[in-house]
């Protein structure tokens, strides 16, 4: 711990603060970055779902106006 207190000192922090604080960045970090990854995730499964929606609507909608004019 004794390479460590210059900085503590430079930081006016104890040494056991300066490893709680870095931990709890390198936490936040590592926390960031699984964050980052589920949104992209999630973002894709939500446009794919999107799309699968409005195809289906579309179809749905051709098949609408087929069936309609084909009662005519």
């Amino acid at each position: 711990m004794e390479f460590i207190r210059p900085v503590a000192d430079l930081f006016g922090i104890s040494p056991v603060m300066l490893i709680v604080l870095t931990i709890g960045g390198l936490l936040l970090i590592g926390f960031w970055y699984l964050l980052k990854f589920a949104l992209k995730i999630a973002w894709k499964t939500f446009s794919i779902g999107c799309m699968t929606i409005l195809v289906v609507l579309g179809a749905l909608y051709v098949v609408s106006v087929i069936l309609s004019a084909a009662a005519r």
